[in-house]
């Protein structure tokens, strides 16, 4: 069973600038977040009762993985050619890139009921457990 592509397109729209968001153009990007999306789902999870929801997070899975990369960390904060220089905003692609991992986590928190913890998770909570212990 898969995700409502056409929602999840909806919903990544309203994240990034409607110019870019077109859907050949970022249909391996939507595709990878929903396939993340249902290979983390927990056996028996009711899909079609929480469509709309795991759509939302596929989209904001989609769309921080967009702006990871077109904004990588390391991007320039300003562009030099002999006398002419460009700059942005200070350190505006990472906050910008730090929004959408904030905006995914929101997302992804409406849906961890219905997701198996990945191991590196499944570890970091058996040791918080232990240390509280």
């Amino acid at each position: 069973m898969r995700l409502d592509r056409q929602h999840i397109l909806r919903v990544f729209r309203m994240f990034c600038e409607p110019e870019d968001c077109e859907l050949q153009k970022y249909e391996p990007l939507l595709r990878g977040a929903e396939d993340e999306i249902l290979k983390r789902l927990k056996p028996g999870a009711d899909l079609n009762g929480n469509m709309e929801r795991l759509c939302e997070a596929a989209a904001a899975e989609a769309y921080y993985m967009y702006l990871t990369l077109v904004s990588p960390a390391n991007a320039a904060d300003e562009i030099r050619v002999g006398d002419i220089s460009v700059r942005s905003p200070s350190g505006a692609s990472s906050l910008k890139l730090n929004d959408a991992r904030l905006l995914r986590d929101e997302y992804m928190s409406r849906v961890s009921g219905l997701m198996e913890l990945a191991d590196s998770q499944k570890n970091f909570a058996f040791i918080t457990a232990e240390v509280k212990l």
